[in-house]
């Protein structure tokens, strides 16, 4: 039978629109809806290459890694002369941390197009998390003598340039992004966190919130809201304002002692925090009188309120400085009966409290987290060591076989109450830079924070003390993913301070 051209160009135009609606829906950050049309046109055409790789691009927007491989390997094997399945599946490769094949890749990417800006940008992206610092520094040239003018090339080797302490130069490269695209909020952003690094909180706190801002790029973080924000612009005197959490546990931690300096205002305030959060914030006063918080938890669509102001907002409607940050402590309290008997009971040796990993989902998990084994030299000591994580890593659990000294509490951990209790009853805590971090300082209680080599822009640079909790001690690395060195000062001053031969 002879085919129909009619119904062939028919069927065709119909894919080719249902493609085009796709790409076009995928570039709006629709991804569910962009995959149902990619699906359609495979339905059609199994092994139309477009739309694996389509599929491919929004099951990676999607976080449907493996699926999105599945896409990305057939489209390859399709069409193994194109580099456009090799530069997307290196994408996926990156992001889940597999970096050994997204360079290889990327590099099979760029043997097909040698000048390809966004793979070779991509390929020192990755070099970029292994610390290989030439190698990556080498791309990111290459990329910027491509081209000049592409903001984004300033950016990530200016990020390079953070990783290896080299601030000044971090500095210059996202002046240059923030001037070859002034309306893009991210660069501003990158800006605000070296200024604030410094110290320089003038400066540092204006761009912060310029980046975070609501034409910023929070990614939806800020409240969408029929009422009024105030960021400090009218008087509040007898208004309900309600301050929220739009960022991590530590940052609601650190920051919810600006309530206090709101109340102070003459408002009402109302907290919103994460659900973990809500039972532990019951215990925040204001510092100077007036009426208590209400305290309230994000997804119950609280509207009894007049004006809202993001948490992380407040530094800059206060003009906070290095010698004006608000570091009263204690501000944050146990719940003295949850402590369970056992506990409350006197302790025959220093107890210490440990967070030696954090959650692997942040960004710089990889840099500022440790492995159990690393601590090794630090547990073999004298004392009583109790785990305060909620969350043990695999590896780490099987490595506490190994640590018999080492009391796990992570079965008695519901919320932060629970933590709140144990950091409590230990003498030190010792933590890498966690919510647990910023809440046993919230308390008041010697912590020691083991920071990486560059530490979040909180931490500032080379000083051992943070004018945020003035309880802290920071050990921090003198080189790259150098823990040893951190590990061995953390024994010594500990030594120092609970010698073995001592009475306790």
């Amino acid at each position: 039978m002879m085919g129909n051209p009619d119904a062939e160009k028919n069927e065709d135009a119909a894919l080719y629109k249902w493609l085009a609606e796709a790409d076009h829906l995928l570039r709006q950050n629709n991804p569910d809806a962009a995959l149902t049309l990619y699906t359609r046109v495979l339905a059609q055409e199994p092994e139309h290459f477009d739309a694996l790789v389509g599929c491919g691009r929004a099951l990676k927007a999607l976080k449907q890694y493996a699926f999105a491989l599945a896409h990305f390997d057939y489209a390859v094997a399709l069409q193994p002369g194109s580099m456009v399945g090799y530069h997307y599946r290196a994408l996926v490769y990156h992001d889940t941390k597999r970096f050994d094949e997204a360079i290889l890749d990327h590099q099979q990417a760029l043997s097909l197009d040698p000048n390809s800006v966004f793979t070779t940008l991509n390929l020192a992206n990755t070099l970029a998390e292994q610390d290989k610092f030439e190698q990556a520094l080498g791309f990111y040239n290459h990329v910027i003598a491509l081209s000049p003018g592409y903001a984004m090339a300033y950016n990530n080797r200016g990020n390079l340039y953070l990783d290896r302490g080299l601030i000044q130069q971090a500095l210059q490269d996202y002046a240059s992004a923030a001037a070859l695209e002034p309306e893009s909020p991210q660069f501003r952003w990158n800006q605000s966190l070296m200024h604030i690094l410094l110290g320089e909180y003038a400066q540092g706190w204006p761009l912060f919130e310029a980046g975070m801002g609501i034409a910023g790029f929070a990614r939806g973080l800020r409240k969408p809201s029929s009422k009024p924000e105030w960021l400090g612009q009218s008087e509040i005197s007898g208004k309900r304002v309600l301050l929220y959490a739009e960022q991590g546990l530590g940052d609601t931690i650190q920051f919810c002692r600006y309530a206090s300096l709101v109340a102070a205002l003459g408002a009402q305030v109302i907290l919103e925090v994460q659900p973990a959060l809500v039972n532990l914030l019951q215990t925040l006063q204001p510092q100077h009188g007036g009426l208590p918080f209400e305290i309230v938890a994000q997804g119950d669509d609280f509207t009894d309120y007049d004006l809202h102001t993001p948490l992380m907002s407040l530094p800059m409607i206060f003009n906070t400085t290095v010698d004006s940050i608000p570091a009263e402590t204690p501000y944050l309290y146990a719940n003295q009966p949850q402590i369970s008997s056992s506990m409350a009971a006197h302790a025959k040796r220093p107890r210490i409290g440990l967070v030696w990993s954090g959650s692997n989902t942040h960004h710089n998990d990889h840099r500022r987290s440790l492995a159990l084994a690393q601590l090794m030299p630090l547990l073999q000591l004298p004392y009583e060591f109790h785990c305060l994580q909620k969350e043990i890593r695999p590896a780490d659990a099987a490595e506490l076989a190994n640590v018999p000294g080492l009391t796990v509490h992570q079965q008695n951990i519901g919320d932060f109450t629970d933590t709140a209790a144990l950091i409590n009853a230990m003498d030190i805590i010792i933590s890498v830079d966690t919510s647990v971090a910023h809440l046993a300082g919230a308390m008041g209680k010697p912590v020691w924070i083991l920071l990486p080599f560059v530490p979040d822009y909180r931490w500032m640079l080379h000083r051992h003390d943070t004018p945020w909790y003035p309880q802290a001690r920071l050990f921090r690395q003198a080189d790259v993913g150098d823990w040893q060195a951190v590990v061995q000062d953390v024994c010594t001053s500990l030594q120092a301070i609970f010698p073995a031969t001592s009475a306790f």
